[in-house]
């Protein structure tokens, strides 16, 4: 139960809690299950204090510091927080419908399961705050900061999220329906079994989503284009409906085609940084011919915390072209390269039941074809060379031939199904 002398000083009305508190700054109040409905105590002191079950209803604690305040279960209703800082405050259970947080500072805060229908958070800061479970049903939050925010479960239906920055959010299984989403930022926010039915977007910053197993998508009122990111695409294997990349304003013939991005490969490079100027030749030439090839090269001296190639990439699509070169066989990195390379491939396998190559080598010199290496995956490596480059310098037609070597091994399999429909023709 709350202290019984600290319930007389505070119902004597702000000035007097004030003026006392100024004196004794560091003393943790209890007030547990008070009623202190409809008082006044905008920029007090509240520090770390203990309102567990407390009546706050029609309160005024505008600019008041709440940090690491304990209300769990507490009855906000209609509260004035306005500019108040709670950050790191205990919220769980809370009732906080109809309450003014506009501005106020809620990082770090636990309210998960919190009651905050209709409560308005306008430009008010949820970094890091646990709103699992959470139910803010047409709740105001335009402009506000929820960067790292569990969102898990919560339920945002009607929510304005307008001019909100919801950057690696945790949406898991959370109801935006009928949701303003317009002008806010979404990037690399999780958004599995989120369901947006009818939820509106305009100007949405839409990077580094998965939404694969989102709902509701096709739903979606596109008051404006959106930035879709090429790695949503990619990260969402195709599982996007057309009127959603419609939309976003994706032109409907790249709609078509990156509806089913999970069968056209993302190839990489992989070379030592001594080999870039052959690498970025090669990178030219295919571009020129339709094929997209990004370069990931590696440090000449072992380097720690160096990622390899499918630590950033997790996508099971990628065809690997190594660098078999003199530099790059012999290098600090090229083994655990290789193996990641070859597990990927025998989990495709296996998945396909049909064999998949990821990793495919390209000579670039002799070393290779001299037998003196002795890498850990030799012999899968051996059992592969096709792509010579060695002898190509000064033979145009050479080079031609292996780039197109490079192609065909590179494609997918409807790319490759398409073009001999065409020879067919």
């Amino acid at each position: 139960m709350a202290n019984e002398k600290l319930l007389k000083l505070v119902g004597q009305g702000r000035g007097a809690f004030v003026k006392w508190r100024a004196k004794h700054p560091k003393v943790i109040l209890d007030l547990m299950d008070a009623d202190l409905a409809g008082i006044d105590l905008r920029g007090a002191n509240l520090r770390r204090a203990d309102l567990i079950g407390v009546n706050l209803i029609g309160a005024n604690l505008a600019t008041a510091a709440l940090i690491g305040a304990d209300l769990t279960r507490s009855k906000l209703c209609q509260i004035k927080l306005q500019r108040a800082d709670l950050s790191n405050a205990l919220l769980a259970f809370a009732d906080l419908s109809g309450a003014d947080l506009t501005g106020a500072n809620l990082s770090g805060a636990d309210l998960s399961k919190t009651t905050l229908t209709g409560a308005i958070l306008t430009e008010a800061k949820l970094d890091g705050a646990r709103l699992s479970d959470a139910n803010l049903q047409q709740a105001k939050l335009s402009g506000a900061s929820l960067k790292n925010a569990d969102l898990s479960n919560a339920q945002l239906n009607g929510v304005d999220l307008s001019s909100a920055d919801l950057t690696e959010s945790n949406l898991n299984a959370a109801r935006l329906d009928e949701t303003d989403l317009t002008d806010a930022n979404l990037n690399r926010a999780n958004v599995k079994s989120a369901q947006f039915h009818e939820c509106r977007m305009g100007w949405t910053s839409l990077g580094g989503i998965d939404f694969s197993g989102a709902f509701g998508l096709d739903s979606i009122i596109h008051l404006a284009p959106n930035s879709l990111g090429i790695d949503s695409l990619l990260q969402s294997q195709g599982k996007l409906p057309e009127p959603f990349l419609r939309g976003c304003g994706v032109p409907a013939d790249w709609a078509n085609t990156v509806v089913n991005p999970a069968q056209r490969p993302v190839n990489f490079l992989v070379f030592s940084e001594q080999d870039r100027p052959i690498a970025e030749v090669l990178q030219k030439s295919l571009a020129e011919v339709g094929v997209r090839c990004w370069l990931h090269s590696k440090p000449m001296e072992k380097q720690e915390g160096v990622p390899s190639l499918f630590e950033r990439r997790a996508d099971l699509w990628d065809k690997f072209l190594l660098c078999a070169s003199s530099n790059s066989l012999r290098s600090w990195w090229v083994d655990d390269e290789i193996g990641a390379a070859l597990e990927r491939e025998d989990a495709l396998t296996e998945q396909r039941g049909k064999p998949t190559e990821v990793l495919v080598p390209v000579i670039i010199d002799g070393f290779i074809q001299g037998g003196n290496w002795e890498g850990v995956h030799n012999k899968r490596v051996y059992d592969r060379l096709s792509i010579d480059f060695s002898r190509c310098r000064r033979d145009k037609a050479r080079f031609a031939a292996e780039i197109e070597k490079i192609v065909q091994a590179v494609q997918g399999e409807d790319d490759q199904a398409k073009g001999k429909k065409k020879k067919g023709k």
